[in-house]
């Protein structure tokens, strides 16, 4: 695989590690400007700015996020491309059920999502044109949360 194509691979892990960290900067690295971004069953398009609003959403929703990018498969035509990303979506929050500041419960709401995706290859890298969410799948357990360290300063 050239070099090039590796590059649309890591698209997705890039993607979720955005979620994750609220990284605004890397994640609109990633898309086109006229990028399109839907969710499935849901008919509004959304674009580069309004992608950008998803990670906020989940950190003003969820304790904190986990997107663990799985199979991948990606057919190339030139400049463009079209793929499915499979991911485990692991989505925490916290609830006090018996006394404030005691006993928290926490919730996992898991997901298994596809995404489907359209590729461009611009200016010597690969961005997604397009994205569609797709939720094959959603559980909830109780889990218990340890604390994170924050990600190391990537070079």
């Amino acid at each position: 695989m050239p070099p090039d194509q590796n590059q649309a691979y890591r698209l997705a892990h890039d993607y979720a590690y955005a979620l994750d960290h609220q990284d605004l900067g890397l994640l609109r690295e990633l898309f086109v400007p006229d990028a399109e971004w839907r969710f499935n069953g849901v008919e509004q398009v959304k674009h580069v700015d309004d992608i950008l609003q998803i990670p906020v959403r989940l950190a003003n929703s969820f304790d904190r996020t986990h997107h663990a990018i799985q199979t991948q498969r990606i057919v190339f035509d030139g400049d463009t491309a079209k793929g499915v990303t499979y991911c485990m979506a692991y989505h925490i929050f916290r609830q006090d059920f018996v006394d404030k500041g005691r006993d928290q419960i926490s919730v996992s709401h898991d997901y298994l999502i596809r995404y489907h995706d359209d590729y461009r290859h611009i200016d010597g890298r690969w961005q997604f044109s397009a994205r569609l969410l797709n939720v094959v799948w959603r559980a909830a357990r109780q889990v218990t949360v340890t604390e994170d360290l924050p990600p190391p300063p990537l070079c």
